[in-house]
């Protein structure tokens, strides 16, 4: 179930993109790590599993985590896997993905 919140907040961060001439990295605001963490949480990963995946330590996972979700202004994992759906991009995530790539499939 998608909140209305979240739909206006995707939204508004699609109006910024346009106008900052960012829509070509629909992964914006984020930065590419955090975009990559976003997409392990879409792909339904936890905290431990972000730190394997991505060769990190699992509290570097946990605050890239609490950074996308200020990011974002929204407050659960599930309202960042919506975000990522709404950006259209794949949510498996390959370890070390170059978000320009990404944008272009």
């Amino acid at each position: 179930m998608e909140s209305p919140l979240l739909l206006a907040r995707i939204e508004e961060l699609s109006r910024v993109a346009h106008r900052h001439g960012s829509f070509d990295e629909p992964w914006r605001p984020l930065s590419s790590r955090e975009f990559e963490v976003a997409r392990c949480i879409a792909a339904g990963m936890t905290n431990g599993e972000i730190a394997g995946e991505l060769a990190i330590a699992p509290k570097t996972a946990s605050a890239h985590v609490g950074h996308i979700l200020a990011k974002l202004g929204v407050s659960r994992r599930a309202e960042i896997a919506t975000w990522v759906a709404n950006i259209a991009l794949p949510t498996t995530a390959p370890a070390k993905a170059d978000p320009a790539v990404l944008s272009h499939r």
